[in-house]
């Protein structure tokens, strides 16, 4: 992994005895030299589309910016709004989208802790 970059994933798994992820959600931040700018932004989200899918929304609300406490949330949110969960045992649509905006604004936030002290 590059210099100044920081990856996390993080996967929720619901009570059950089959131990299968509910959602999964992976994201990378770079930052610039200046360590203030995130750049080389991906957002990857599992379970919730017929195949693991990136995030483009959420990716563009933070590239090219300082990462701010309301803009990871904006991303959160557009992570959320632009999945495409379906209804199952492990959840419904709206749990498992609640899911990936907590899970996407944990992930970015750690990511970013990560970035800026490698």
């Amino acid at each position: 992994m590059p210099d100044r970059s920081g990856i996390e994933y993080i996967r929720f798994s619901s009570s059950s005895v089959v131990d299968k992820p509910c959602v999964g959600v992976s994201v990378r931040i770079s930052l610039d030299e200046g360590r203030k700018t995130c750049q080389g932004v991906r957002v990857v989200l599992g379970c919730v589309a017929p195949i693991p899918m990136r995030a483009r929304k959420a990716e563009r609300v933070l590239e090219g910016k300082p990462l701010r406490p309301e803009r990871v949330q904006e991303a959160a949110r557009s992570a959320a709004e632009e999945c495409s969960p379906t209804s199952d045992l492990r959840g419904s649509e709206k749990y498992k989208r609640a899911i990936v905006l907590t899970l996407v604004r944990r992930a970015a936030q750690c990511a970013y802790e990560r970035a800026l002290t490698s």
